[in-house]
C-alpha cells in the first residue's frame, strides 16, 4: 500500500526527469532565475552530464532512490559544488 507521499513522488517523478533532460536546470531564488548548465565539455570535447538520474522504470526502485538521495542531500553527505 503506497501512502500518499509516495504517490505524490512518483506523480512527480516524469517532471524530475524532464527537468533534467535539458541543457540548463532554472530555479527561482528569492523571485530571481537562477540557470545551472547540465553539461560539460572535456578538454577531448565530449559532452558529459553532470547529473544521471536512474532510467528506472520500476516504482519500488524509484522510491528507493528517492529516499535515500533526499535523506543524503537533507544530511549533508553530498555537497553540490558551486559554480560561478
Amino acid at each position: 500500500m503506497l501512502t500518499l507521499e509516495n504517490r505524490q513522488l512518483l506523480a512527480a517523478w516524469p517532471a524530475t526527469v524532464k527537468s533534467y533532460e535539458g541543457a540548463q536546470f532554472v530555479t527561482k531564488v528569492r523571485g530571481q532565475e537562477q540557470q545551472t548548465n547540465l553539461t560539460y565539455t572535456t578538454l577531448s570535447g565530449t559532452k558529459v552530464r553532470k547529473v544521471v538520474l536512474p532510467r528506472w522504470h520500476d516504482e519500488g526502485d524509484i522510491l528507493h532512490w528517492l529516499g535515500t538521495v533526499s535523506v543524503r542531500f537533507r544530511s549533508g553527505h553530498w555537497r553540490r559544488p558551486r559554480t560561478s
